[in-house]
């Protein structure tokens, strides 16, 4: 995803009312991945408004926030965390009244760290 290492994929229901979009950039070093996942909370309200900044508990620095888009054609969540040297940036979009689920956000969040921890080279 722009010109970094990694993948981007954008997951959608059958009924097009829900997408989960999902980033990886994979960089040198943890310290690398902490300093962009840092960064990266600062910018949210760009994408979620309505919404703070919290921890979650999914891998290293887990961090979600849920609000709308700042047009509030949407419900937004987005859940951050790193795995070693990844950063992982999951959004989840629906309807304006209908939230994702933050059990929901949690069991995405996990599978995918879990997807990384075990995929990535040491």
């Amino acid at each position: 995803p722009g010109g970094s290492d990694g993948v981007s994929a954008l997951f959608v229901n059958q009924h097009d009312t829900r997408a989960i979009g999902d980033t990886i950039v994979v960089l040198p070093d943890s310290a690398a991945a902490t300093t962009t996942l840092n960064s990266t909370v600062s910018a949210l309200g760009t994408t979620v408004t309505g919404g703070r900044p919290q921890p979650w508990p999914v891998g290293t620095g887990g961090t979600v926030v849920s609000g709308t888009s700042p047009d509030g054609a949407k419900a937004v969540t987005v859940l951050l965390f790193t795995e070693g040297s990844a950063v992982v940036r999951l959004e989840f979009d629906s309807a304006p009244d209908d939230p994702m689920p933050p059990q929901v956000v949690t069991d995405v969040g996990k599978q995918q760290q879990i997807a990384i921890r075990t995929g990535l080279p040491g």
